[in-house]
């Protein structure tokens, strides 16, 4: 009974909505989960390659990070992303803008057949992954960030593939609001043709998020994401906050909604949505970590390690 609900909650309002490649919905990068994805408009470093590519542009520095995350029953998602900023005068076609390459893999444990009778089948596996390539720069006339990430998908199940591609675009604009750093981004996710299993082709989980950031204090950011979900006809709200204890120390919690219902999956539970973790920053390396409980699913745990060099 926990296998399938886990199923469910991976593929979540997808499964009546045709959708496919629902692992992309699963968001790399503990920084963003524990800030309940409101994360459109703070993207300003690795991270911004899967959730909005304009923060790319923001780095200045090479980065690199690998990200591993528990998930439920076994379920396991792997993450690494390497950043490489072009000086403006660098006379090639990427001078002026930063490019960032990163593979997702989510894996799964051995799942259990059975045909259309329910009887069992024997066990079989299932397994994702996205290679990425990213690109961003800011506008040489106006104070804006543009960026935009191409995706090659290929997903598994038991003896059956698929392949297919998927693009990103992002904008972020910073400013300042009441004499208070501040930004505002927008995203639109997984523009891409689906994939197809046999003779048939579902959509990919298509997304468009617009959110706002604003830096009060100097130490304490506060986040707010509106994600709108075409496929599904759905709406989420996502709010996060990161607060500076200390020069290199970060306390992070958020929530969304869209976790929270999790495609009407229950067993979420009462805390599901909420997210919370830390930054943990020494010299040039910086440790992340988040978690968040869904109740009877168990909980998910990210660990993020990235270099700045």
């Amino acid at each position: 009974m926990r296998g399938l609900i886990i199923a469910l909650f991976l593929a979540g309002p997808a499964a009546a909505q045709r959708e496919t490649a629902t692992f992309l919905k699963i968001q790399p990068g503990a920084r963003p989960m524990a800030l309940g994805e409101a994360f459109t408009a703070v993207a300003d470093d690795l991270d911004a390659l899967t959730t909005n590519p304009a923060g790319l542009g923001r780095l200045g520095v090479q980065q690199a990070t690998f990200e591993h995350a528990e998930l439920f029953a076994g379920t396991r998602l792997d993450h690494a992303a390497y950043a490489l900023p072009f000086a403006s005068d660098g006379g090639s076609l990427l001078s002026g803008g930063t490019l960032g390459l990163g593979v997702t893999h989510l894996s799964q444990p051995a799942l259990e057949g059975r045909d259309a009778a329910g009887n069992p089948t024997g066990a079989f596996g299932a397994g994702d992954t996205a290679v990425m390539m990213g690109y961003s720069r800011r506008l040489a006339d106006y104070p804006a960030v543009l960026g935009g990430t191409l995706k090659y998908l290929h997903s598994t199940i038991a003896d059956a593939s698929a392949q297919s591609y998927a693009v990103d675009l992002g904008a972020q604009r910073p400013f300042y609001a009441l004499e208070r750093p501040a930004s505002v981004g927008v995203a639109i996710r997984n523009l891409g043709p689906g994939l197809k299993f046999g003779s048939e082709t579902d959509p990919l989980p298509l997304e468009l998020s617009a959110g706002g950031a604003i830096t009060l204090g100097g130490a304490m950011t506060l986040a707010l994401d509106v994600h709108q979900s075409p496929h599904e006809h759905q709406t989420a709200v996502s709010i996060g906050t990161e607060y500076a204890v200390l020069s290199g120390f970060a306390l992070r919690t958020g929530y969304g909604s869209a976790q929270a219902s999790a495609g009407g999956t229950s067993g979420v539970g009462s805390l599901g949505g909420f997210g919370m973790g830390f930054g943990l920053r020494v010299y040039k390396m910086t440790l992340d970590y988040s978690f968040s409980p869904y109740g009877e699913l168990g909980s998910a745990q990210r660990l993020s390690l990235s270099s700045r060099f």
